[in-house]
């Protein structure tokens, strides 16, 4: 409970290192206020040996910020079961400047300790920022720039190596992660609470929502109802939507002057750019980043129970998905959402099976690039794939060196099939 109060000063004062003093000044105010017998000193000591506490030159950090913000997310709990009057106001201070510092990581611990109703709270939030913002669409195209050029479905097969450099860099941001390393915080407190309204910390914001949504779903899933799970569900459908429209619009309402703004900078930098060219990229880009918003809260929501009520939202709520366009144009936006979600699951016949009905039913040339990104990340995350059907994958979706590769994987099988033959 001391460190949970040394944590909370931390915050409150906006800011990461104290002194012996300052922990010692605290420590006896607990005592008081506790009756304890909580010596400072042994406190320092066993904290710095346990490496809860960071010695720097004399000054005390914790160990890094996931440690800060456990610690503060417990002093809230604590306040909260406390009926503490002010507690309300901190929660509501921590979702209101969310795009800041650690607050998403303090709130994140909130929602462990406290339960599912403080990650409906996030939802509640979430519908105040995003209530009016348009949702992507691809029947509308409402993100013009997409159009200009015509981006092609010319997609390269995976590299036998892609895999593993796949995991050597998950591994790279796994290690950084790792709680044994003292990473550099003392900017988090750095920040103007005066710019929450600022485009790029809205945007922010928007997706720290969706990714509490996507995060607390899994978790709670046993104890949320199925209203409240479907109300969640849907928020990260259509909320997920918003977010992709609401940070592309910018480069849809001037992209043409962007593009040139670009090549002049390349220009004076002695690149010579074909506008055609850049545009191109800027649009492959876009399309990436769409991916990479789907792929991302995919991968925090999808696991072996969500994924069944997120497949069967669509077809139960139909008139849910359909009620923001006369045409039913979102439903492709939320079916290639979908097929992420499947493609993280690992159900390869499913996923074949949805992508090849969503991908003959389209013109959109665009949807049709997204949907080959999902099959050729799926081949790339299941090298052991049945070879029939990553055939069938390759056939229809690779065109470019795809007998060679049809006929390599066919090779390898070979072998290993006459070595098992030789170990029997």
């Amino acid at each position: 409970m001391i460190l949970s109060g040394i944590a909370f000063y931390l915050h409150s004062n906006r800011k990461t290192l104290l002194s012996d003093y300052e922990i010692l000044q605290l420590v006896e105010k607990y005592n008081k206020e506790f009756d304890g017998k909580i010596k400072g000193i042994d406190l320092i000591s066993i904290c710095v040996e346990e490496k809860i506490l960071y010695d720097i030159e004399g000054q005390y950090e914790f160990i890094n910020k996931q440690s800060l913000a456990f610690f503060i997310a417990r002093y809230i709990r604590d306040q909260y079961l406390n009926d503490d009057r002010n507690v309300d106001k901190e929660i509501d201070y921590l979702l209101n400047n969310l795009c800041f510092g650690i607050n998403s990581e303090i709130y994140l611990f909130v929602v462990y300790f406290l339960g599912y109703k403080l990650l409906l709270r996030v939802d509640d939030f979430a519908n105040e920022l995003m209530n009016d913002w348009t949702e992507f669409s691809f029947s509308e195209k409402n993100l013009f720039y997409l159009y200009k050029k015509n981006i092609g479905l010319e997609i390269d097969m995976p590299k036998g190596n892609e895999k593993k450099e796949s995991e050597r860099v998950k591994h790279k941001i796994e290690e950084k992660s790792d709680t044994s390393y003292v990473l550099d915080y003392s900017n988090i407190y750095d920040y103007d609470e005066a710019a929450v309204n600022d485009y790029v910390y809205k945007m922010t914001k928007a997706l720290k929502y969706l990714e509490l949504l996507a995060r607390g779903l899994p978790i709670y899933y046993a104890k949320i109802g199925t209203d409240y799970k479907n109300l969640i569900i849907d928020s990260l459908y259509s909320k997920t939507n918003k977010l992709i429209y609401m940070i592309l619009k910018p480069l849809d309402h001037d992209f043409e002057n962007i593009v040139e703004e670009l090549m002049n900078v390349a220009k004076e930098n002695g690149l010579n750019l074909d506008k055609d060219e850049l545009s191109l990229m800027m649009i492959q880009i876009s399309l990436t980043m769409v991916y990479s918003i789907y792929f991302n809260l995919a991968s925090l929501v999808t696991n072996k129970k969500t994924i069944v009520l997120l497949n069967t939202y669509l077809s139960k709520n139909k008139s849910t998905v359909d009620s923001n366009l006369k045409d039913k144009g979102l439903d492709d936006c939320y079916l290639l959402f979908n097929l992420i979600m499947r493609e993280t699951r690992g159900d390869s016949i499913r996923l074949l099976e949805k992508s090849n009905k969503l991908y003959d039913k389209t013109q959109d040339i665009n949807l049709k690039y997204l949907i080959k990104l999902v099959l050729r990340n799926h081949i790339i995350n299941h090298p052991n794939m049945e070879i029939s059907l990553k055939d069938r994958m390759i056939e229809k979706y690779f065109s470019y060196k795809k007998r060679f590769f049809i006929e390599n994987e066919r090779s390898k099988l070979l072998v290993l099939s006459k070595q098992r033959e030789k170990s029997i």
